[in-house]
């Protein structure tokens, strides 16, 4: 996602304007788009203020948000699959558990002796 406009040329774009400078010539000598001038106008008269948002969310929407809940989750069940594990969790794929289980330092352990209780250990 590209960052947002700067606020000191927010607002010598909204002055310009405020003092009668049209939205197509303020476009031309300022390189801003004229929707995004029309926007920055619709802000300012929402908010009072024309600063770009803050805290959005980047990138995706994240299945598992605790990480904590889901280390006690996967410690609580270490000898399940990535598949059966998906299905108690809920809504979620068994690609999203094992990627989950590699964020949080997890690995599988292949030849499980009969000491070893579960498939998933910390690294």
């Amino acid at each position: 996602m590209p960052s947002p406009y700067p606020i000191e040329l927010r607002t010598r774009v909204l002055e310009k304007i405020e003092t009668g400078m049209r939205i197509v010539e303020a476009s031309m000598i300022f390189n801003v788009h004229r929707e995004t001038i029309a926007n920055w106008i619709k802000i300012k008269e929402e908010n009072g203020h024309c600063e770009s948002k803050k805290g959005y969310q980047k990138g995706h929407s994240h299945k598992i948000k605790d990480k904590d809940k889901f280390k006690k989750f996967i410690n609580d069940n270490k000898d399940k699959s990535c598949k059966e594990l998906s299905h108690l969790w809920g809504k979620i794929s068994a690609s999203t558990i094992y990627s989950y289980i590699k964020k949080i330092g997890y690995s599988n352990k292949k030849n499980i002796s009969s000491s070893q209780k579960g498939f998933w250990q910390e690294k």
